[in-house]
């Protein structure tokens, strides 16, 4: 840095050519010039005022008027500050006044319900960017306000829970600290409460990088009824009436996420800590995470004894060993599956709190007619239910239109193997499966695209119908658009002539020629998604990142001058909300679908699926950490929809797997058979895995009783926090006397008189009581 201030100097005689842009709201005035902070305590009339006309060694700029009163200089206040900026929000700077009039209007909004701010201009003169945080007081007077809930510290619940029973008259009140696989007081979480601030997680200063983000997001979207801004970021940017919103990035953690996550020292996937994902990027990607993680883990045993199949399978690929390993693969789907119900509900149970209000509120996006709501008769915006089915009409013609184009590749691919086959080339034997990996890739990157602009034009009222049925669209295409060319290799391909899959015609074309083809297809399909997804995350953000900072920095004005913090995050590639992590979890369904579906043709599906989760892990860490622009935190109790995704898949893999056993592989002891036989061999293996998939589904439940207990002592704390003195999880009536004896309480015990006769009783006038 030194000699490039020394380099600058002797290129720059006048110091002023090479000074850093001045923020608005900072004067040329020197190094005691005051920088645009704006309190709770004082809101300034700011006035846009022109600087003087600058010569050819200057920099042309606009400066605001800064505050007066109280206000820091740049050096000390930068020097002074405890928080990082948490957000952006980016205005788009005019020649007309209606522009400077809209980000100067919503900076004295910002900075009336009593958040910090600082702006200034970008390199090129054309935006306005305004940082936000939030003091302390501000942001744990809106958490309490909002009740947001933070998790509790665990000592300190603890010592409160005791004081609270002491003080009810319950002296050796105790939780059996090992009675579960739970600490009693991990995990638990509530609503914030400023007067017991040292009751929470990290005190005195609870708020972590994720929750100053959504407390900052909540305050500046509140109606101003409420105490807020109503600014309503996700619609402005729908809409785009500003030209971006930026959650920064928190160095400290940032730091701590790459230490501990994606350079840690442990290779197993079990090792890692997806926690931090939550904690930085929000529960609906750390979810994503937990699953990728746990698959991978699964994957462990069947990978291992794929690699002895492949083994013993590698000169005869239809054997015994084989067809075992494609019913365990079948189980094993569903095994996984529900062993994934008990992670996703003791992570719901660590990471969420008891409602999430983001299913129940209406898309920033989502549009319609004013009504009286049938419920309360409040105003309310409604979209009628025909309206929305006749889009979803619509939709189908370019969803048709897609899929005549990939069924005119697939027949492409088609006769591009029978040509291969009639020339009887082997220098091209595998063109065809080339071909269809290439296709397939595309179309999916095409799909998913359009995709989420036919479901926006559906206008889906709340975050999860949305995300529901984007998951449904994005998982039924490349489902069918991925898996249908094996399908068709292993069952019909044989049966079409031109040489069957070998290309002889031979007695081994309807035999392990299939299957070999198959195996090579289905390689090319993974390596290619393994590689198409790795350019996108990687390769592509980073081209266009450079691109992008070459272009705004062009012109000899700008020469020797630095973007600032804000603007490098702005020009990394914007993280799509609606996109980012169907896409993730899309992937993943493929992946599982070639590992439970055709595992038969090749067993070491698994094992190419577990090193691709242990880099995937890493890999897409580091894309959401320095390839693409902080995501916007959102809330989630799970993968949703996705759970039924894979319900299916595993349904389906019973069948395909016992009809490849059946009819495609040339096993010794079922070639000779006749089709009926075969056909009853089928029906019989179908039976047997369906009975044992809802034998398992029977055995193992969704949620552990350890996790059931975790959330009653949950209830019970936050009960006793809200009310402030002990709340009882048990009715009084269910004490006994030995109860009260151990509570160290006085039992009264009276004793019992027999009477003749009800004390209301009143004998009858003119005759004798017998």
């Amino acid at each position: 840095k030194k000699k490039i201030k020394k380099k600058r100097e002797k290129l720059y005689p006048d110091t002023r050519a090479h000074q850093p842009r001045t923020p608005i709201g900072e004067t040329s005035r020197g190094p005691s010039a005051t920088a645009c902070r704006v309190g709770a305590s004082r809101v300034d009339t700011t006035q846009i005022v022109p600087r003087p006309q600058a010569t050819a060694s200057t920099m042309s700029a606009m400066d605001l008027e800064p505050p007066k009163g109280d206000a820091l200089a740049a050096d000390d206040f930068e020097e002074t500050k405890k928080d990082p900026w948490d957000v952006v929000v980016v205005f788009e700077r005019g020649d007309n006044n209606e522009k400077d009039d809209d980000w100067k209007r919503w900076a004295k909004r910002f900075a009336g319900v009593g958040l910090e701010l600082y702006a200034y201009e970008s390199l090129q003169r054309d935006e306005v960017l305004i940082k936000l945080r939030a003091p302390f007081e501000v942001l744990a007077a809106w958490a309490e306000r909002i009740g947001y809930e933070t998790e509790y510290k665990q000592t300190q619940l603890e010592e409160f829970m005791t004081a609270r029973a002491t003080e009810a008259g319950i002296p050796d009140w105790k939780i059996p600290p090992n009675s579960t696989r739970f600490k009693p007081y991990k995990y638990q979480r509530g609503p914030f409460k400023a007067d017991l601030l040292e009751l929470y997680r990290r005190a005195p200063r609870p708020f972590g990088a994720l929750h100053r983000v959504r407390l900052i997001q909540s305050l500046i979207d509140a109606p101003r009824a409420s105490g807020g801004c109503q600014f309503d970021v996700l619609r402005r940017l729908s809409k785009k009436q500003i030209k971006g919103y930026l959650v920064l990035h928190d160095d400290e953690e940032l730091k701590e996420l790459q230490e501990d996550f994606v350079c840690s020292k442990s290779f197993l996937p079990s090792a890692l800590d997806v926690s931090l994902i939550t904690e930085y990027f929000g529960a609906r990607l750390g979810f994503v995470f937990s699953f990728r993680q746990h698959f991978t883990s699964s994957l462990t045993p069947l990978a291992l004894w794929g690699i002895v199949v492949f083994g013993i399978s590698r000169k005869d690929v239809s054997n015994l060993w084989v067809a075992s390993f494609a019913i365990i693969a079948a189980i094993w789907g569903v095994v996984c599956l529900q062993l994934w119900g008990r992670v996703e509900s003791t992570n719901r149970m660590k990471w969420t709190g008891e409602s999430l209000v983001e299913d129940t509120l209406a898309r920033p996006s989502f549009h319609g007619k004013t009504r009286p709501s049938p419920i309360d008769g409040l105003p309310e915006v409604f979209y009628p239910d025909k309206q929305r089915k006749q889009k979803q009409l619509e939709n189908f013609l370019p969803m048709g239109v897609l899929i005549a184009v990939f069924l005119l590749c697939f027949w492409g691919t088609i006769l591009l193997g029978f040509r291969v086959n009639d020339n009887n080339n082997p220098g091209v034997n595998n063109s065809p499966a080339a071909a269809t990996a290439i296709y397939v890739q595309v179309l999916n990157l095409l799909y998913s695209k359009v995709a989420v602009a036919l479901n926006k034009r559906e206008n889906w009222r709340t975050e999860k119908d949305h995300t529901d049925n984007l998951t449904f669209k994005m998982a039924t295409f490349q489902v069918i658009n991925s898996f249908l060319p094996l399908y068709f290799t292993a069952f019909i391909r044989p049966h079409l002539g031109h040489g069957g899959c070998s290309g002889n015609g031979g007695s081994n074309a309807n035999g392990d020629a299939c299957i070999r083809l198959l195996g090579t297809t289905l390689v090319g399909l993974y390596l290619s998604q393994i590689i198409v997804t790795k350019i996108t995350e990687q390769l592509v953000p980073l081209a266009m990142n450079r691109y992008q900072r070459w272009a705004e920095s062009r012109g000899k004005e700008f020469k020797g001058r630095e973007f600032s913090h804000a603007e490098l995050e702005l020009m990394l590639t914007p993280t799509d909300p609606d996109l980012f992590h169907v896409t993730i979890m899309t992937s993943n369904v493929v992946e599982f679908g070639y590992v439970t579906l055709f595992v038969f043709a090749f067993p070491l599906a698994p094992l190419l699926s577990w090193f691709n989760g242990i880099l995937s892990l890493r890999s897409t860490c580091h894309v959401l950490m320095y390839r693409q622009q902080r995501v916007i935190p959102h809330a989630a109790d799970g993968i949703g929809s996705f759970n039924t995704v894979f319900d299916v898949i595993a349904k389906i893999s019973v069948v395909t797997n016992a009809a490849l056993v059946v009819f495609a592989a040339n096993l010794s002891k079922l070639s000779h058979r006749s089709p009926k036989t075969k056909m009853w061999v089928f029906i019989v293996i179908q039976y047997i895995l369906f009975t044992v998939q809802m034998m398992i589904d029977l055995a193992v439940p969704d949620e552990l009783e350890s996790v059931k207990i975790q959330r009653k002592r949950g209830d019970l704390f936050r009960k006793t926090i809200h009310a402030g003195k002990f709340q009882y999880d048990r009715p009084e009536e269910d004490f006994d006397e030995q109860d009260h004896k151990e509570l160290g309480r006085k039992a009264t015990v009276q004793p019992v008189e027999l009477h003749d006769l009800d004390d209301e009783y009143v004998p009858p006038s003119g005759g004798d009581v017998a």
